[in-house]
């Protein structure tokens, strides 16, 4: 929203912020969230969305015969107010069964591990003196079990906690994600409690690259679709999420089916943060404040937010305290092999399956400096790394203003986004189809992902009888296949005329025989499928967890 120009306006920047006179002329871009009021004290709001779950029982029904209970939640660099959901879910776990054997696991994803006095600032001590708390390390091979394939050709280990429980639960929060769309929902199992191979494979260059990898789209986000597949091939049972204001308070909550609710929360956020693409000569933008601009790692989402609204060769001014440092070793290796080109051409040779740990954030920085100059302020990393970076270092920013008018002129045109992290440009995605030649996809999308695949997982809503479905397969490939009925989103048509007896094969394994004949196009399901093995997509031996009642069947394997 462009507000009235103010005379100062602060920018989040640790955990305080940086304060920026305005001249005539300037303008102010903020997502409503921002501003946003909580309509209730925080854990009223929670307390409701635990009673009126979406699409599940409450979490104490669902606990009853739970002897054993994971609950997942967000690491060290999220803002999650764990301090004020984690008690009340575990409150409304024992009020179903106080006997549960109950296990916190934290998800750091590749992110270092969360230390015991982060723990504390995060949960209270009260949870950390008396519960039990795991932190999830994907570097350890061992600790995670593997679960196949994911729509993209991806593997998937995962943490082996969240196998063997008897209810697994998440909570996070939503927010705009730089590639995976938003935040939250099932973000908690992929990249959170995955292995480091796993999440390499999600974030890896043509991952990224994609036109539908972008803020706020999760149609056709091929690493919104694989971490959707990963959340439900663990069976998450029930998931609590919210969304925050600027002052980090609770302003909505949602519980209840891991799609479902997410749904419902994207939907609120999206309503407050997107916002117009207007352009400038001067983009200044903070990434959130801490925990956010914690570390240079984290930064690319204001980063990208300044990029559209940066006009052509705009400059942007990126306030990040970086007081970690640059928040990994690989980001720092990669960053500083050479000019912005010279890194992508670089990047974009490393296959999938060798796909470097934070390559991501490197990938989405040198796009974004091909185009633009950007100026850090920071007082946590040496200037002459910042300019090995191919950034320009300032510690002030007024220092940054300064730098930035010489580039550009003293009567530059100036935008102002205070959180980038909390603005979505709306059509960002459509003006990169312009730039790219690439065009919208006529038709419903249905992942193949084994050549020996005779059904494919189709990954889009809406599709019904007599609509035409494109089938890709991992090489891209793509054929037309019509759908015989109605067919929910996440759920199997069939790629090839299957006989009764015949072996279904999805992700390249048998996952049952057909029990009657199968067309073309016809839905595959449980009124046609005869399961061999049940879950078989959990380890050989690990006992499958039943499947929590949802107001509509998932796809069964």
């Amino acid at each position: 929203m462009t507000a009235d120009t103010p005379r100062t306006i602060g920018i989040p920047y640790g955990h305080g912020s940086l304060e920026l006179a305005l001249r005539e002329g300037d303008r102010v871009i903020e997502g409503e969230i921002s501003a946003v009021a909580p309509s209730a004290p925080a854990e009223e709001l929670v307390r409701r969305a635990l009673e009126s779950p979406l699409g599940t029982p409450r979490l104490s029904e669902l606990a009853r015969d739970a002897h054993s209970v994971v609950i997942v939640t967000s690491d060290h660099t999220r803002a999650m107010p764990s301090a004020i959901t984690l008690p009340l879910l575990l409150e409304e776990v024992r009020r179903g069964n106080p006997d549960a054997e109950i296990t916190i696991l934290v998800a750091t994803g590749l992110h270092r591990a969360t230390t015991p006095d982060e723990q504390r600032a995060m949960f209270g001590s009260k949870i950390v003196e008396n519960e039990r708390i795991v932190v999830h390390d994907a570097f350890d091979e061992s600790a995670h079990v593997d679960l196949g394939t994911l729509p993209s050709g991806a593997c998937f280990f995962v943490d082996r906690l969240v196998t063997t429980c008897d209810l697994l639960v998440t909570e996070g929060f939503i927010e705009p994600h730089f590639f995976a769309g938003f935040s939250g929902g099932r973000k908690s199992i992929l990249p959170g409690v995955c292995s480091e191979r796993t999440v390499k494979e999600n974030h890896s260059y043509r991952a990224i690259a994609s036109d539908r990898a972008r803020s706020a789209v999760l149609d056709g986000n091929p690493i919104h679709l694989d971490m959707v597949e990963a959340a439900r091939r663990v069976n998450v049972a029930f998931i609590l999420n919210v969304a925050l204001n600027g002052s980090k308070e609770i302003i909505g909550a949602w519980a209840g089916d891991v799609e479902r609710a997410h749904e419902e929360g994207v939907r609120f956020v999206s309503g407050l943060t997107q916002r117009p693409v207007e352009t400038a000569d001067i983009v200044i933008t903070g990434n959130g404040g801490y925990p956010l601009d914690q570390n240079l790692y984290q930064s690319p989402k204001a980063a990208s937010t300044a990029a559209e609204y940066a006009g052509e060769d705009g400059v942007i001014i990126l306030c990040c305290r970086c007081e970690d440092g640059m928040g990994s070793e690989n980001f720092e290796r990669l960053m500083q092999l050479g000019s912005p080109e010279e890194i992508d051409a670089h990047l974009s040779a490393i296959p999938a399956h060798e796909t470097i740990p934070e390559q991501w954030c490197a990938q989405i920085y040198s796009r974004i400096l091909r185009r633009h100059r950007l100026i850090l302020v920071s007082d946590g990393l040496d200037p002459k790394l910042v300019s090995r970076l191919n950034m320009t270092p300032a510690r002030t920013l007024d220092e940054a203003l300064a730098l930035a008018r010489d580039s550009k002129g003293a009567d530059a045109s100036v935008i102002v986004i205070p959180d980038g992290v909390n603005v979505v440009p709306a059509g960002p995605v459509e003006e990169t189809r312009r730039t790219t030649g690439q065009q919208e996809p006529q038709h419903p999308l249905a992942l193949k992902v084994a050549d020996a695949d005779n059904v494919a997982t189709v990954f889009a809503d809406g599709t019904t009888a007599g609509t035409v479905v494109c089938v890709r397969d991992r090489a891209g490939n793509e054929s037309l296949v019509t759908a015989l009925g109605d067919i929910p989103y996440g759920h199997k048509i069939a790629i090839a005329d299957i006989a009764a007896g015949q072996t279904i094969v999805k992700y390249g394994e048998s996952i049952g025989v057909a029990s009657r004949e199968i067309a073309v196009g016809d839905y595959v399901h449980v009124h046609n499928l005869d399961s061999m093995r049940g879950r078989g997509d959990l380890e050989q031996g690990s006992p499958a967890r039943p499947r929590p009642e949802r107001e509509e069947d998932d796809d069964a394997r």
